[in-house]
């Protein structure tokens, strides 16, 4: 007859030795003195930013009034590198309630927390919340400066995936740093999406500048354009950029952005984009660009695209 015997391993953290034939578990403590050091650290450190549309009005003046400029503000969620202003007297922040309510529900805000608050258009301020009560977030703001934004402007103009995915890539876009999303209907579309899913998305993107540390907000065009209005929204000024196979490679696209504001990256449907389709985009002046071998999802190549376009753009 044979038996199995089931053998049980139990990993504990700490330090295991032996005495006598006996394990001893010496579990690792923290002194009250590393405890006490690492709450002053986290006292310290940003905990989250947080969107605040209004924050910033009439920021300049209070400036003025006195405080300090230090050249570099590092630490912060963004990892951000400008000029700041020292405020002689905090000046309030009371975030929009839906704000708030998922700061304090979802990221764990609480009194005296530090955080960084942003209003979308470039301004930044850091200071610690001062009120955090179910009817309202207040945050005292000390420091503050303006976020510089980059010379070229990105715009991926897309067909849209469906279901969740489009929330993915909303959010991926954002956090590679895309400046605006249009929403475009090709012969091939299946998804038509509507006002209400277009702020939606917007809101999407709002979580994903808290998330990268973003200053300014990624719009999400409210209108759904269809291929001749994305053709009438580009200019000859711009980049124009449809990806397809059979088009130029990333060599060839460092000479095209060089000295452009503007970059227009339009991604097709599920199905691929028509054979009339890119032939109207030729005539436009559309130039196909090939992002790899394979095919792709719409959010695949919209997020891979900008990417590449990102980086180009150094």
């Amino acid at each position: 007859m044979s038996s199995c015997i089931g053998l049980c391993l139990i990993v504990t953290s700490g330090n295991i030795d032996r005495d006598g034939g006996r394990l001893k578990y010496g579990l690792a403590k923290k002194t009250i003195e590393d405890q006490i050091l690492d709450a002053e650290q986290r006292k310290n450190q940003v905990k989250a930013r947080l969107y605040c549309p209004e924050f910033g009005l009439g920021l300049e003046g209070e400036s003025a009034q006195g405080g300090s400029s230090d050249q570099n503000v590092g630490g912060g969620v963004g990892g951000i590198e400008t000029q700041a202003t020292e405020l002689s007297d905090s000046i309030p922040c009371v975030l929009p309630l839906d704000q708030a309510k998922h700061a304090k529900t979802v990221l764990r805000i609480g009194v005296g927390d530090l955080v960084e608050v942003f209003n979308g258009e470039g301004v930044v301020g850091r200071g610690k919340v001062e009120v955090c009560s179910k009817k309202e977030l207040k945050v005292g703001v000390n420091r503050w400066w303006r976020e510089r934004r980059g010379e070229m402007r990105l715009v991926v103009a897309t067909a849209l995936p469906k279901g969740s995915r489009v929330d993915g890539m909303i959010d991926m876009l954002t956090q590679v740093g895309v400046d605006e999303v249009w929403s475009v209907l090709s012969v091939r579309s299946v998804v038509d999406p509507r006002k209400a899913k277009l702020e939606k998305l917007q809101a999407r993107a709002v979580e994903g500048c808290k998330q990268s540390g973003r200053a300014w907000l990624m719009k999400v065009d409210e209108k759904v354009r269809g291929l001749d209005e994305v053709f009438e929204a580009v200019g000859d000024d711009d980049v124009k950029l449809m990806m397809h196979f059979g088009g130029v490679g990333i060599e060839d696209m460092r000479g095209m952005m060089q000295e452009k504001r503007r970059v227009v990256l339009l991604i097709g449907p599920e199905g691929g984009w028509a054979d009339d389709e890119v032939a109207a985009a030729e005539e436009k002046g559309w130039v196909k660009w090939t992002c790899g071998g394979h095919v792709l999802r719409i959010e695949t190549a919209a997020v891979v695209g900008a990417g590449v376009i990102k980086a180009l753009e150094g």
